[in-house]
């Protein structure tokens, strides 16, 4: 558990104006540069997972696009805790890798230009609205 709400507050005042101060504002440097560099990291943590320094090069890098992006602490941890809540709900299934990945409750395949694409029913749904806007400017039918 945070210990200090107060310490954490200023530290991602002074991570922001570093970040501003060294790479630009979120204007001009966006987050896909961050995201990009967190991509590194991630298999730098892999391979060296008990070095804190690669846990902290993901963590400050995971803050710099979120800052960039327009969110702040506060609305990563909401986000967080709205995922937790939709895991909860899901059903998990151990890969030969040893890694676990959520099982998909409805699955429907479409077909497209000739391949086959398999989908959650409501990924299927609104990939047809999507399209049908697309094509026609507004979405009709029973199924808005």
């Amino acid at each position: 558990m945070l210990k200090n709400v107060n310490k954490l507050n200023k530290f991602i005042r002074e991570r922001n104006k570093f970040s501003n101060d060294t790479f630009g504002t979120p204007e001009v440097r966006n987050c896909i540069y961050p995201l990009k560099h967190l991509q590194e990291e991630v298999q730098e943590l892999i391979d060296n997972a008990d070095d804190p320094m690669e846990w902290a090069d993901c963590f400050l890098l995971l803050l710099d696009a979120a800052w960039r992006k327009g969110y702040n602490i506060d609305d990563l941890v909401e986000f967080s805790s709205q995922k937790l809540e939709i895991n909860k709900k899901r059903k998990w299934d151990k890969k030969d890798d040893g890694m676990f990945k959520h099982v998909e409750d409805e699955v429907e395949s479409l077909e497209l230009a000739g391949k086959k694409i398999s989908k959650s029913k409501k990924a299927c749904k609104k990939f047809i609205k999507d399209i049908h806007k697309k094509v026609y400017g507004k979405v009709t039918g029973k199924n808005n």
